[in-house]
């Protein structure tokens, strides 16, 4: 789902919730391997597959790297809104972060995006979003939530 808006002043008329669900195309070994070494977390944990069915881990599998979870929630969001002036959409960073369970491969998740408090600055063109995002798997159980802040800018 697309909601098209004009600018940044629109912000104001957004509804308060929205989903969406990860594509089939699932998290695979070597983009979390890639991604590990992009990040210099080698955690075996993430990389190491013999961890997860020599050594019996609790956390049923290779997990995905937390913070690769949430960038994805973050690629998504971009694709709610689109905009038909020039806006720039600027992350100001996170409140909070929370993980609840792994994400392991194979795992599809659903993000749910509820906006927490939006403000419309008009005489310095910018609308600030402080946005809830929650990631649920496949079966129902929440991985994370996090606190998102963002500022749409008129350009």
């Amino acid at each position: 789902m697309i909601k098209h808006l004009n600018s940044y002043l629109e912000i104001a008329t957004i509804p308060d919730k929205y989903t969406y669900t990860s594509p089939p195309k699932k998290a695979n070994y070597l983009w979390t391997l890639l991604f590990g070494f992009l990040t210099g977390d080698l955690n075996p944990i993430h990389i190491n597959p013999f961890t997860s069915k020599n050594y019996k881990s609790r956390l049923g599998g290779l997990a995905r790297h937390g913070i690769s979870t949430l960038a994805q929630a973050e690629s998504f969001i971009f694709k709610i809104f689109s905009f038909t002036e020039p806006t720039e959409v600027i992350s100001k960073g996170y409140n909070s972060i929370r993980y609840f369970k792994p994400v392991n491969m194979g795992d599809k998740i659903t993000y749910s995006y509820t906006l927490l408090r939006k403000k419309v600055v008009e005489e310095k063109k910018y609308a600030e979003c402080i946005w809830q995002i929650k990631g649920t798997n496949q079966k129902g159980v929440d991985t994370f939530v996090a606190e998102w802040v963002i500022i749409y800018s008129a350009i």
